[in-house]
Parts: C-alpha cells; structure tokens; sequence
C-alpha cells in the first residue's frame, strides 16, 4: 500500500485493508478465544463516542479501587484501543482487590455496567 505524501498509514486506505481487519480479527478471537464473527462485530460496535463512554466508565472504576493505575495507562493511538485497555486495567484491578474467584468476564461486565457493545439504537 502507498500513502500519499505526508498521510500516515493509519490515515491511509488501500485495496487490502479488509483483509488486516480481518487478520486483526482472527489474531484477537484466538487470543480470547471467541468466533471470529463475534470479535469483528464488537470492533464494529465499540467506536467514536461509545469507545469514549467505555474509557469513562473504567477511569470512574479505577478511581474507586486504585488511583495509581490511572497514572500507568499509556496511550496506544486509537479510542478504541484506550476504551479496552483502561476496561481490563479497571477488570485486572476489581479481580485482584476485591474477586480474585470471580471469572473475568463477568468483571469486565461489571466495569462496563453490562454494556461493553452498545445498545441498539446508541
């Protein structure tokens, strides 16, 4: 793929990007062990102000179990992928203060309020 002069290739399209989201997809669906259809449609949910609701809602969790993780956060260059890492910091931290034996969906559910996709009609 080229990118016209002074485009980063985030910002770039080309012929072939269905098919890196699709690897995208399959890489994070073996990594967590779901079907890839379900992991490409919760990254086609999980955008613009849903993805900013979800990074809102994990800080607010954070603040209340441990400030010190906030600080830790490093950006990683998408909404996106902000939203889900600060999720599994709130879901890490909630398991390892106060549920060790509680599996980590379910926190991961508790941290989002049960709304890690949105709605319909959000």
């Amino acid at each position: 793929m080229t990118c016209p002069r002074g485009v980063t290739v985030r910002g770039c399209t080309g012929p072939n990007d269905g098919a890196v989201k699709v690897r995208k997809a399959r890489r994070i669906a073996a990594d967590l062990a779901r079907p890839t259809v379900t992991v490409r449609r919760w990254l086609r949910a999980v955008r613009g102000e849903h993805a900013e609701w979800l990074r809102a809602a994990a800080i607010d969790r954070l603040a209340q179990l441990d400030r010190d993780i906030i600080s830790t956060l490093a950006p990683t260059g998408s909404r996106m992928g902000d939203a889900l890492n600060a999720v599994a910091a709130a879901a890490l931290a909630h398991r390892a203060r106060l549920a060790p034996h509680v599996p980590i969906w379910d926190l991961v559910a508790a941290v989002t309020r049960w709304r890690l996709l949105p709605l319909p009609g959000d």
